[in-house]
């Protein structure tokens, strides 16, 4: 029943934490199928727990049961307690680890270069009513309604610099295309960004060579402005040169006039193999539906409120959505990798109270059932710092064996983990030095209270008791 709500209210926790929004029709619970099995293993294992027991007392005679009253257990049956409590230990050393695994991961994730600063930036998206194909005057009425808004956006209060894009960091949101280089024939895939001047301050990303876009490149005749990625720049151009270079899309010519370094755009861990960026301006090429981006000293709530207030002014149709951080855009990149460090954490801290509890208990019993062996060793002089590293003894080998067995198993184990960790392998040295200290350290203290209790036996007693 203590398990029952224990999960009626974990459920809720779990779902709170899950990484993505689910959606109306997802119906998170306890399900029955779940319960009945579940209630179905508790009663399986309880009858096995006490079916070795019961079988062993059915064989027992009544004069060795006589015989060997008072006296410690049999062989078996103590090997089999120590052994039920080293395969214990092994499984929570199995979990710590990989809990330590991903919570190192998420340091990790932590110094990743995202290529912008995500503190004090806000983005928010919007969509304007979907133009008639017919409308030839549509790109210069939406490029008209892009400068005004980011004129009034600039001059909110708190906006220390604003932009539009047709994307946003980290917001898996991009759209590719094909570039001819040079005069090469083969043609090269890259992602594309439409970017309105003052883009990369506002995000933070740093201008590397050239320069930034101006109203000037927003003319659509002649040849075009363009800004490369880093990436692209040391794919095409090794020896340098980037700037000044010309690409061609669908024949029209293209002029790189800066480069820019390496942003995330569509996941964290982006690969060094993925295709680059180019960045074209947004005046060139405007779309009914692009984000604003803000970079504000103050607070975020205020800033967006003023934003709404203009977008209502100058089209009230237009809905504003997805609205978030810069902060919020990493956490949610992020949020997968917390969220089964935060399961592995949860169980392993549940194996460990177990496995504390566990070594306690065989270590109690055990003592509980030697207490004529102690009296009878301290009887004839034996010490009780000398009881105490026996009983001590006798938890630690078995600690030793479960450490042993538990750190095998990870290092097999823990391989599935190879896709999920990062900047680390999965065999990690300090993930597993730090575990196997932490576990020696808290179980040996799960020794000490029954070592300490055996120091503490009167002989006259322990023999009286006979």
């Amino acid at each position: 029943m203590a398990g029952l709500l224990a999960a009626y209210w974990g459920v809720d926790l779990l779902v709170a934490m899950s990484p993505d929004a689910l959606p109306d029709f997802v119906r998170v619970g306890i399900d029955l199928r779940v319960l009945w099995f579940t209630f179905g293993v508790c009663v399986a294992a309880g009858l096995l727990a006490g079916m070795v027991p019961a079988i062993t007392a059915s064989r027992s005679s009544l004069s060795a049961v006589m015989n060997t009253a008072g006296r410690s257990d049999g062989g078996s049956s103590t090997m089999l307690r120590r052994g039920f409590v080293t395969v214990e230990i092994a499984l929570a050393v199995v979990l710590l680890i990989g809990a330590g695994l991903m919570l190192r991961t998420m340091g990790q994730l932590q110094q990743v270069d995202t290529g912008f600063r995500p503190g004090g930036l806000v983005t928010m998206r919007l969509a304007l009513p979907f133009p008639s194909p017919d409308d030839d005057t549509t790109p210069q009425r939406l490029s008209i309604f892009s400068r005004t808004l980011l004129e009034h956006v600039r001059g909110v209060p708190g906006v220390t610099s604003a932009s539009l894009s047709s994307d946003v960091p980290l917001g898996t949101s991009t759209s590719a295309t094909n570039l001819r280089i040079d005069d090469r024939e083969t043609r090269v895939r890259v992602y594309r960004h439409l970017v309105s001047p003052g883009h990369f301050q506002t995000i933070g990303a740093p201008l590397l060579e050239g320069r930034d876009f101006t109203d000037d490149d927003r003319e659509t005749t002649g040849e075009r402005r363009i800004i490369v990625s880093r990436a692209m720049a040391a794919r095409y151009w090794p020896a340098g040169g980037a700037l000044h270079q010309r690409v061609w899309r669908d024949e029209q010519a293209y002029e790189i006039v800066g480069v820019v370094g390496d942003l995330q755009h569509r996941r964290l861990l982006e690969p060094d193999s993925a295709d680059p960026d180019i960045y074209i301006p947004l005046y060139q090429q405007p779309a009914p539906a692009f984000a604003v981006l803000v970079r504000t000293a103050s607070a975020p709530e205020p800033v967006v409120a003023a934003i709404r207030q203009i977008l209502a002014k100058l089209d009230p149709t237009a809905p504003v959505f997805q609205v978030e951080t810069g902060e919020q855009l990493l956490r949610r990149q992020t949020s997968g990798v917390r969220f089964i460090s935060t399961l592995f954490g949860a169980f392993a801290f549940v194996a460990l109270l177990l496995t504390v509890i566990g070594i306690y208990g065989v270590t109690a019993y055990v003592v509980s059932r030697q207490t004529r062996q102690v009296g009878i060793r301290m009887a004839l002089g034996a010490t009780p710092a000398s009881v105490f590293r026996l009983v001590l003894s006798g938890g630690v080998a078995l600690v030793a064996a479960g450490l042993a067995l538990g750190t095998l198993a990870a290092m097999g184990l823990t391989r599935i983990l190879s896709r999920l960790v990062y900047g680390i392998s999965a065999t990690d040295p300090l993930t597993f030095a730090a575990v196997i200290a932490l576990f020696a350290v808290v179980a040996v203290l799960a020794c000490l209270v029954p070592a300490v209790k055996a120091t503490r036996i009167d002989p006259l007693r322990a023999l009286r008791s006979e």
